[in-house]
């Protein structure tokens, strides 16, 4: 019987020690995608990070791990054996301005953003359309749709948004009063 825990021990410890093994690797990326992936616990919360040598690394954690996230931040990634995690700053300590210079980026920053926020999920999401930014020239005031599945469609707005052109940041939009009105929540902050 002590035979069959000691072998039991040393396999745990061999499995232990590939996934911990070799030298720590440190690298810095951009956070490319948030969401999850499903596990056999349900799902698990998923970083995707893109690397400054053009590599994609995908980070798996627990949800406090992923805290604050948003796309476009800026993460340290270590990586050890199997194991790849982010660093002990997480998301926070390196955000910094993301100017956003296209319609398109200012787009896909909108889905990110209501996707994460848990609004909507991404396959109810047709794409984007753009309004005229005269009376706001520091935004892009973007239109978010969802399909239209039938053959005459009444509207497929879902809502509208303006991502400030200097952070990146996702605001609603007042399409009454023609200006901001706050901005979009991340899971976290509500």
């Amino acid at each position: 019987m002590f035979a069959l825990f000691a072998a039991i021990g040393l396999v745990l410890f061999g499995l232990l020690y590939l996934v911990n093994a070799g030298p720590t690797k440190r690298a810095f990326g951009e956070v490319v995608y948030i969401g999850t992936v499903a596990s056999g616990d349900g799902d698990t919360p998923i970083l995707r990070v893109m690397l400054e040598n053009g590599n994609e690394l995908q980070v798996a954690g627990h949800r406090s791990a992923f805290r604050g996230c948003r796309i476009g931040d800026q993460v340290e990634v270590i990586s050890r054996g199997l194991r790849t995690t982010l660093g002990a700053a997480g998301c926070s300590a390196f955000r910094h301005a993301m100017p956003v210079s296209s319609e398109r980026t200012a787009c896909e920053r909108v889905v990110e953003s209501v996707v994460q926020a848990g609004r909507y999920t991404r396959n109810i999401i047709n794409g984007c359309g753009h309004a005229s930014d005269e009376d706001a020239p520091n935004y892009f005031v973007v239109r978010l749709n969802t399909h239209c599945r039938e053959e005459i469609c009444g509207s497929v707005l879902l809502g509208w948004f303006a991502v400030n052109k200097q952070s990146g940041r996702v605001f609603n939009w007042d399409v009454g009063e023609g200006q901001v009105a706050g901005e979009v929540a991340s899971i976290e902050q509500q």
